[in-house]
């Protein structure tokens, strides 16, 4: 499960044209670094990664 989350990170990331710096995650959750360019709050992507991840399960 955990390969799915951080594949799921990666075509989330490549869609919108985010870098994945890094993704580790254990059996509990995920941990992520992401950056863009231009003004995006962190928020929205933050929740745009959420929805995305949430919709695997």
């Amino acid at each position: 499960m955990q390969n799915v989350l951080i594949d799921t990170t990666r075509i989330v990331c490549d869609t919108y044209d985010w870098r994945l710096h890094q993704a580790v995650a254990n059996p509990t959750h995920l941990h992520i670094l992401v950056s863009w360019d231009g003004f995006i709050e962190w928020a929205e992507v933050s929740l745009t990664l959420k929805r995305q991840l949430g919709s695997v399960f």
